[in-house]
């Protein structure tokens, strides 16, 4: 977990139990073994932040479309574009880290779904979610918070949930 950390290599307790499965008591002991790894080793880890992986969630997402060319079908996948990553970081630098959240992976997820969506691609927020790995839950309460927060701020665009598909205000 610290070299990932220490590598840029967005982790999170879940990732890690899952990678080396381990028993539920022991994961509530990971935090406290990391602190204490830490301090005994003058490690100074700057706190994870959600804009930080922003672009590793971004290269992540992919949209499988299947079509038919001359009567054969033939699969084609849509890649997120650099500008959605680009203007997600710049939406989301404007934003204090107070009033973000405590999940970085789900934030940085929720924030790029809302800019794809505002841009007109068609990913959807399970998309982002799998390219975390984090719960379709924490995608959609993120989402929301954010979504809140930009329509407050006057920041950008941002969604209109009370409707059926989402329409950009």
């Amino acid at each position: 977990y610290i070299a990932c950390r220490e590598q840029g290599v967005p982790m999170h307790s879940e990732r890690l139990s899952a990678t080396f499965p381990l028993q539920k008591r022991k994961k509530t002991k990971l935090a406290k073994y990391y602190k204490e790894i830490c301090n005994y080793l003058n490690i100074g880890l700057p706190p994870f932040k959600a804009i930080s992986s922003l672009k590793w969630v971004g290269e992540r997402v992919e949209y499988s479309m299947y079509s038919y060319e001359n009567d054969q079908p033939y699969e084609e996948t849509l890649k997120l574009p650099p500008d959605v990553i680009r203007e997600a970081t710049k939406l989301l630098s404007k934003i204090p880290d107070s009033e973000t959240g405590s999940s970085p992976l789900g934030i940085a997820a929720s924030m790029l779904y809302i800019v794809s969506v505002t841009s007109g691609h068609p990913f959807t927020q399970r998309q982002f979610a799998e390219a975390a790995e984090v719960n379709l839950q924490t995608v959609s309460r993120n989402t929301k918070r954010l979504n809140d927060i930009i329509k407050k701020n006057k920041l950008g665009k941002h969604i209109d949930h009370n409707t059926r598909y989402h329409r950009i205000v």
